[in-house]
C-alpha cells in the first residue's frame, strides 16, 4: 500500500496516517514496512510465502536508494534487526521511521547515552527475541506512527 503516513502533495484524502490502525483489525494480517528498497523486495517475496493475508506499507515517491541483493530473500516475520547496538535505550523503528531512529541515536549519544537502533520491520508480530531486545535496555522508544486506536504514538518509556 503506497502513501503510508503523511504523504505531502496528495492532499488530505490521500494520507496513510491511519493505515496501521485500520489494518491491525484484519484477523491474522501480517503488516510489514520496509526501511529501504532491498527490504521491500524481501518483504514482497515473504508475502508470497505467507499462508494468510499480508500488507506492505511504503511511502509515496522514491526510497533512500539502497542497493538491492541480486535475489530477494524470505525474512522471518516479527524478527527485529539490530542495526546499531547500545545499552541505555533501545530505539525501535518501523519502515520510514528508521532514518529518524538513527538520527535520534546520534543526538542521544551526543548527550552521553548509548542508544541501540532496531529495525522492527513487521508491525503485526512481536517475537520472543524482539521482546528480549526491547527489555534488555532500560528504556525504549518506538517510532512507528499511529497506534492501533488511531492516535499518534512516537515514544514510550
Amino acid at each position: 500500500m503506497d502513501r503510508a503516513g503523511l504523504s505531502g502533495d496528495d492532499g488530505p484524502t490521500h494520507h496513510g496516517l491511519f493505515d496501521i490502525a485500520y489494518l491491525r483489525s484484519v484477523p491474522g494480517l501480517v503488516l510489514m514496512a520496509p526501511k529501504d528498497e532491498d527490504e521491500l523486495a524481501d518483504m514482497m517475496k515473504t508475502a508470497l510465502q505467507l499462508p494468510g493475508p499480508s500488507a506492505i506499507r511504503y511511502p509515496r515517491g522514491v526510497g533512500p536508494g539502497a542497493a538491492r541483493k541480486p535475489e530477494p530473500e524470505v525474512i522471518p516475520v516479527g524478527k527485529a534487526e539490530v542495526l546499531k547496538d547500545g545499552s541505555d535505550v533501545a530505539i525501535l523503528g518501523l519502515g520510514t521511521m528508521m532514518p529518524l531512529a538513527a538520527e535520534l541515536a546520534i543526538r542521544l549519544e551526543r548527550d552521553g547515552y548509548s542508544a541501540a537502533v532496531i529495525n522492527r520491520a513487521s508491525s503485526s508480530h512481536w517475537t520472543a527475541s524482539t521482546r528480549r531486545i526491547r527489555r534488555s535496555r532500560g528504556r525504549f522508544c518506538h517510532l512507528r506512527g499511529p497506534r492501533e486506536d488511531g492516535r499518534l504514538r512516537l515514544c514510550r518509556y
